[in-house]
C-alpha cells in the first residue's frame, strides 16, 4: 500500500502533492492551485518541488 504524499500547508494543514503536480502538468499556476487549496503554503510547494526536481536529477544522474 502506498501512502499519499503530502507537504505542509498554512497553519499545519496538509495538502496532498499529486494535485500539486497534476495542476502543473495540465498547463495550470500555482495561483490555480491555491484556489482549490486555499490552506496551502506557496512557499513549501516551491520547496517540495524543488526538492522533488533534485531527486529526480540524482535518480537519473545513477541510473
Amino acid at each position: 500500500m502506498l501512502a499519499t504524499v503530502m507537504f505542509r500547508g498554512n497553519a499545519g494543514t496538509r495538502v496532498p502533492a499529486r494535485p500539486l503536480i497534476d495542476y502543473i502538468e495540465d498547463g495550470d499556476t500555482l495561483d490555480d492551485f491555491w484556489e482549490q487549496y486555499p490552506t496551502g503554503s506557496r512557499k513549501r510547494a516551491v520547496a517540495y518541488l524543488e526538492q522533488s526536481a533534485a531527486i529526480l536529477e540524482i535518480s537519473l544522474q545513477s541510473a
